[in-house]
């Protein structure tokens, strides 16, 4: 089965843009817009987080080698739900979630997100502008295995400093 490489949108399940590798195992997109997306790569027995990839303006982006595992080779996966403290109602998309393994994820709008940990990962880190950066333990998962969290992550707004200056004009 062909191997194919997506980039979804950071709030978005379905993909933007996909492409399928050539035979040298390469992949290029073509006229993809500025923005924040997930990168994930597709086939039957592969085993891949999704990473985040933050395109800017008039920015070519070369990310080299990507390995990717086949399957079983992961630890297990995590699933919950991610909200902001001072907006209780949402929306709660595009929370990033890293693990030291490198897995990156990212929330869906309803703050819900699932993300597979590498063997030894016992913790996930929850980041979002503008709030505090949180870090959960979740243990080691076994492969194959799912924990869902007990309750959801609640991430806090971070105190921020504001200056300027006046001048009084007569």
């Amino acid at each position: 089965a062909a191997v194919v490489v997506q980039l979804r949108e950071s709030d978005r399940y379905d993909p933007g843009y996909e492409v399928q590798l050539d035979e040298a195992g390469s992949f290029l997109f073509h006229a993809v817009l500025v923005g924040t997306y997930r990168l994930a790569v597709v086939a039957p027995g592969i085993d891949f987080a999704p990473r985040v990839i933050d395109l800017g303006p008039a920015r070519d982006l070369d990310l080299g080698v990507i390995d990717v595992a086949a399957g079983g080779a992961t630890g297990g996966r995590v699933l919950g739900r991610v909200t902001f403290a001072d907006k209780p109602d949402g929306p709660h998309g595009g929370v990033v979630l890293e693990t030291q393994s490198g897995a990156v994820a990212l929330s869906l709008p309803d703050g819900v997100f699932r993300i597979d940990l590498g063997p030894g990962d016992q913790g996930i880190r929850f980041s979002y502008p503008g709030y505090e950066t949180q870090l959960v333990g979740t243990g080691e998962v076994p492969a194959g295995e799912i924990f869902t969290l007990d309750a959801d992550v609640v991430l806090e707004p971070a105190p921020c400093a504001l200056q300027g200056r006046v001048t009084l004009r007569t």
